[in-house]
């Protein structure tokens, strides 16, 4: 069986690493984290997207092919 991609754990790694950016003390706040960690989290959030999106369509056939026997 094909193990299936799983990007929850990234995206919240991601989510938090932006958390901390944006919450970051005036003397250490860098404009350039917040991008990085916002583009790496909408990377991610992308494609969890996709993948549930697959996960749905095979659920969607499986119970097709169901109905048809």
């Amino acid at each position: 069986m094909k193990k299936e991609k799983d990007y929850r754990q990234k995206i919240t790694f991601h989510s938090n690493r932006l958390h901390q950016a944006l919450n970051a003390a005036p003397a250490e706040y860098n404009s350039e984290n917040v991008k990085r960690s916002l583009e790496s989290l909408n990377y991610f959030v992308k494609r969890q997207l996709q993948v549930n999106d697959e996960r749905k369509y095979q659920i969607i056939q499986h119970l097709k092919s169901q109905r048809n026997e």
